[in-house]
């Protein structure tokens, strides 16, 4: 089986299929497929408690990282609050105690950043392994108590924004795994701009802005899915999975860097189908109003489509249009083929 992923048939078949939840009073949001946390039940006192996990692998320590943003915003997209993380991180024989440490770092100070809290953790060395794996586990609350019921709802009709650019956190790491090659035809200052998309994976500001909308119909019929491994087209597909939707989307309103363009030219991969932290997908039935307040904050969006009945999940570029496929394979492992 190939790098990345579990692909969704295989998900579906034997990692979903294989969970039972028919006699458990603790979860109310199931894990599937475009559910980016799970929301379980406290027994205690009723409360609701949001988790959700990542996982990143490789020798650079922005790795740890990009780790950590991805399982909170998978908090953040599920219009939740994080509070905390675990961490696990397998390192390899060949790391040194000042690499160990600078890593562990590293997760500290984005929890910092984000004002959440390194709880527990495991850290272990294996000769198993040849690149540090770090392995993040995120909890919080929903900020909007009744959001995962209104997930239920029927969306045809519903507008499709997104936030951000494609294939920001995947163009970050090719500069840098391949900046020897690279700057062969970019200069530096071009590269370095890439490599700081690294500091652009963030959601907070989007999910404070849109749990902050003051009309509550404005949060009535609104969804968001983090687009991560499988880049927007399979963030797309996954939405239309989870909403059971079909969806029309015109391909160029999907917003790209040039940084992202030029990189992705030279290495001949796709950057709608690259590794995009950092960016989210809204579907809302209030699109004017949620677009503009976004904006008010800075915050850039895209209108990419709408959604329908239809199980039709179409990408159009004027005339021409294409379906979507089930995520495959990010584009950052074909990535490790290339030579110079």
């Amino acid at each position: 089986m190939k790098s990345g992923k579990i692909p969704q048939a295989v998900l579906k078949r034997s990692v979903l299929k294989q969970l039972s939840f028919s006699d458990s009073k603790t979860i109310q949001q199931k894990p599937g497929i475009g559910i980016d946390a799970s929301c379980l039940i406290l027994p205690h006192d009723r409360q609701q408690m949001l988790t959700a996990s990542s996982m990143r692998q490789g020798k650079d320590v922005l790795l740890a990282a990009a780790a950590v943003h991805a399982a909170v915003n998978n908090i953040y997209a599920s219009l939740g609050n994080p509070i905390g993380i675990t961490a696990v991180v397998t390192f390899p024989e060949s790391f040194e105690e000042p690499e160990i440490r600078s890593w562990i770092a590293t997760i500290q100070s984005v929890c910092n950043e984000l004002e959440i809290v390194l709880a527990a953790g495991h850290t272990a060395v294996s000769s198993f392994v040849l690149e540090p794996i770090t392995a993040i586990t995120a909890f919080g609350y929903p900020i909007l108590l009744d959001n995962l019921k209104r997930s239920k709802n029927k969306w045809e009709g519903s507008t499709i924004l997104m936030t951000g650019s494609a294939g920001k956190e995947g163009t970050a790491r090719l500069a840098k795994m391949y900046w020897e090659e690279l700057k062969k035809r970019l200069p530096n200052s071009f590269l370095n701009r890439a490599v700081k998309m690294f500091e652009q994976l963030s959601l907070h500001r989007e999910i404070e802005c849109l749990c902050s909308l003051p009309e509550r119909k404005e949060t009535e019929n609104l969804f968001c899915h983090d687009c991560s491994e499988g880049g927007v087209f399979g963030a797309l597909w996954e939405l239309g999975e989870v909403l059971d939707c079909g969806m029309n989307v015109d391909l160029t309103k999907i917003s790209l860097q040039q940084e992202t363009i030029e990189i992705c030219e030279y290495l001949d991969l796709n950057p709608y189908q690259l590794l995009s932290g950092g960016s989210l997908l809204i579907a809302t039935n209030q699109w004017e109003q949620v677009k503009n307040a976004l904006e008010a904050e800075g915050i850039f969006v895209s209108v990419l489509g709408t959604l329908n009945k239809t199980k039709d999940r179409v990408l159009f570029r004027g005339e021409e249009k294409r379906y979507l496929e089930p995520y495959r394979i990010d584009e950052l492992f074909q990535a490790e083929k290339i030579k110079e």
